[in-house]
């Protein structure tokens, strides 16, 4: 979506064969069946390079009590901090300061591994602004991130 935004050619890496490790025995495998590598490429890029069965065993937390015991203290309310002292950073972002911030952005600097500029930034749609203050508004007031 933002390469067709920004007017962007999408870069394409092909792979013809990939050498697959059996989880259990570490044997490993040469494929070129093209649907085999599209579905061991996808399930990489989805576990971040863990295997599903890592990325099932991490716990979700729910309570204090969840929490290993070296890490509880850490992860503790402070009962010395004023519940408001954290007020001014939930207050709803405007569209005044998105734009704002992203005029203020310095122009010619290298890209991010997304290969987005400020310039390309600056450029886009107002109704992107939009999105974008809406985006992190309902975050804020949701309390919830979006997955992936």
């Amino acid at each position: 979506m933002i390469n067709s935004i920004i007017d962007r050619k999408l870069k394409t890496i092909y792979l013809d064969w990939l050498i697959i490790t059996d989880p259990t025995t570490q044997a490993q495998t040469l494929t070129r069946c093209p649907d085999t590598i599209a579905f061991h490429v996808n399930e990489h890029f989805q576990t971040l390079g863990q295997s599903l069965q890592d990325l099932e065993s991490i716990s979700n937390y729910k309570s204090i009590s969840d929490i290993p015991p070296p890490f509880r203290d850490i992860y503790r309310h402070l009962s010395h901090i004023s519940p408001s002292t954290y007020d001014s950073v939930l207050i709803l972002i405007t569209i005044e300061e998105v734009t704002s911030t992203i005029s203020s952005l310095p122009n010619h600097k290298a890209s991010g591994v997304s290969d987005i500029t400020y310039e390309d930034i600056k450029h886009l749609h107002k109704d992107f602004f939009d999105f974008i203050v809406n985006f992190f508004n309902d975050i804020l007031t949701s309390g919830h991130l979006p997955n992936g």
